[in-house]
């Protein structure tokens, strides 16, 4: 795992095509924008998780 520390307006670009950006920072709370291609799904690791649940379930 890469650890970085970025302050508000600050970014970290991953390959080509994403972008991320930290829009602010609220006692424990951090707000980021991503920026990455329409084809490619961005989802929190609890709704992640529960599409991947859905998908093993439906496919058998």
């Amino acid at each position: 795992m890469l650890i970085l520390t970025r302050h508000a307006n600050e970014s970290v670009v991953i390959g080509q095509d994403i972008k991320v950006t930290v829009l602010s920072v609220r006692g424990n709370q951090v707000r980021i924008g991503i920026e990455a291609p329409k084809d490619i799904p961005v989802h929190r690791e609890e709704i992640h998780e529960r599409i991947a649940a859905q998908s093993a379930a439906s496919a058998g």
